[in-house]
C-alpha cells in the first residue's frame, strides 16, 4: 500500500477512493450524485456499496476534478467566443465540443455541488463515450442511468423512514442539485485519477415543503435479491415513491389505490373486488380484522350506488370529479392514509423479505393465510 492510500486509510471516514478501491480497480467508475433535503453529520453506508456523504465533507481535490460546468463554460467563451458585425457575442461549437458545451451551459459550480449531500457508488460507464459524446443526449443517458440506480436505494429509504401522511420528511430526488433546476453528477476514473462534473435537465419537479430527512448512523437498508418477487418489489417501491411525492393528497390517494391493485396482481389487471380480498388475506391478523378491511375497502373505493348515492372515495374522485380534500376533513385524511400505508407496506415489506422467491410463493402464502381465516 502506498503512502497516499495509507494516509487515506488512517482517516477512517469512508473516503471514496479507498472505500470503492476494489470496484474501481475492476474497471467501474465512481459516481457522486447530489441529494437534497437530507441532513447528516458523518458519512453513512446506507446500503451495501452506497455511501451518503454530508454536505461539504468531500472536496474537488479529493477526486481531482478537472472539469466543472461553470469553469468550462467561461473557458469556452475565452477560447471560442466571437463577436458578430452587429455586436452580438456568439459561441460556436460542433460535435463533441457542442455536446460538452450543453453540459457546461448549465453553469453548475463546484461549490454548489460539494455543498450538497452526495451519494457515492460505483457504476459501469463507457468511458470513451463519456469523454467523447456524440451529442448531449449521451451525457444525459449516463446521468439518468446513474440517477435511477441511486433512486432505487432511496426508494428503500423512503419506504422504511417516510410515510404517506406527511411530506415534510421526504428526501429530495437523487441527482437533482438544489436550488438549481439541473441534475448533476461527478464521474471519476481511477486509471486517469481525474473526474468530471456533468449536468443537464432531467427532473421536472421536486418536493419543496419541509426540511427533509435527517440521516443518522442507524439508517441502513438492505438491497433486494433479483428473484421474480424482487423485481415486483422494486416496481412497487418506485410506485410508492411516486405516491409519496404526489403534488396533491387526491393524487396520492389514487396512486396508493392503484399500487394496491398492482401488489394484489402484478401481471394482469384485477378489479378492486378481487384485489381487496388478496390484500386482506395478506394483511389481516384474524377474521374480524379481515372483515373490517373488506368494509374499509368499500369506503375507500365504491360503496352504495344502487339504493342510494355512491359515497366511496375513489368513485367520487374518479367518476364525479371531486377532490379528497373536500370529501373528508384533514384528520380523516390522515387516518385514511395510515390505513392505506398498512395495505401497501405490509404486502410490499413481505415481498421485499422474499425478494429471491417466485410469485408462486406469494400466492401460496396468501392461500395459506386464507385457510387460517377459514376460507
Amino acid at each position: 500500500m502506498n503512502a497516499e492510500l495509507s494516509a487515506i486509510l488512517m482517516t477512517q471516514d469512508l473516503n471514496p477512493r479507498l472505500f470503492f478501491h476494489a470496484a474501481l480497480l475492476a474497471g467501474t467508475k465512481l459516481c457522486l450524485l447530489p441529494v437534497g433535503r437530507v441532513s447528516l453529520e458523518r458519512p453513512v453506508e446506507i446500503s451495501p456499496g452506497f455511501v451518503l456523504y454530508p454536505a461539504g465533507h468531500l472536496t474537488r481535490e479529493d477526486l481531482r476534478v478537472v472539469s466543472v460546468p461553470e469553469e468550462a463554460y467561461e473557458e469556452a467563451w475565452r477560447r471560442y467566443g466571437t463577436t458578430t458585425d452587429d455586436g452580438q457575442r456568439v459561441l460556436e461549437a460542433t460535435g463533441e465540443d457542442l455536446a460538452w458545451l450543453k453540459s457546461h451551459a448549465t453553469q453548475v459550480t463546484a461549490e454548489a455541488f460539494f455543498n450538497s449531500a452526495l451519494l457515492g457508488f460505483t457504476i459501469d460507464v463507457n468511458w470513451d463515450r463519456f469523454l467523447g459524446p456524440t451529442t448531449h443526449a449521451d451525457h444525459l443517458s449516463i446521468l439518468e442511468e446513474a440517477m435511477a440506480c441511486g433512486e432505487r436505494v432511496f426508494d428503500l429509504v423512503r419506504f422504511h423512514y417516510c410515510n404517506p401522511f406527511t411530506t415534510v420528511t421526504l428526501p429530495g430526488k437523487v441527482g437533482l442539485l438544489s436550488p438549481s433546476q439541473f441534475s448533476a453528477g461527478l464521474f471519476y476514473a481511477l486509471e486517469d485519477h481525474e473526474s468530471y462534473i456533468i449536468a443537464g435537465e432531467v427532473i421536472t419537479h421536486q418536493i419543496v415543503v419541509g426540511l427533509g430527512l435527517e440521516i443518522g448512523a442507524h439508517v441502513s437498508v438492505e438491497p433486494l435479491a433479483h428473484g421474480e418477487v424482487g423485481h415486483i418489489a422494486r416496481q412497487g417501491l418506485m410506485l410508492y415513491t411516486q405516491a409519496l411525492e404526489a403534488s396533491t393528497e387526491t393524487a396520492k390517494f389514487i396512486q396508493l389505490m392503484n399500487l394496491i391493485e398492482f401488489l394484489a396482481e402484478p401481471d394482469r389487471y384485477q378489479g378492486m373486488a378481487d384485489a381487496k380480498r388478496a390484500i386482506g388475506r395478506h394483511v389481516a391478523k384474524d377474521l374480524a380484522d379481515y372483515e373490517a378491511i373488506m368494509e374499509d375497502f368499500k369506503y375507500l373505493s365504491s360503496r352504495g350506488g344502487v339504493s342510494g348515492p355512491n359515497d366511496g372515495l375513489r368513485h367520487n374522485i374518479v367518476h364525479v370529479g371531486k377532490r379528497l380534500e373536500t370529501l373528508i376533513g384533514p384528520e380523516e385524511r390522515i387516518a385514511v392514509f395510515k390505513r392505506l400505508a398498512r395495505y401497501v407496506c405490509v404486502p410490499l415489506g413481505h415481498m421485499m423479505d422474499r425478494s429471491a422467491s417466485s410469485w408462486g410463493d406469494i400466492e401460496a402464502f396468501r392461500y395459506a393465510a386464507g385457510e387460517k381465516l377459514g376460507f
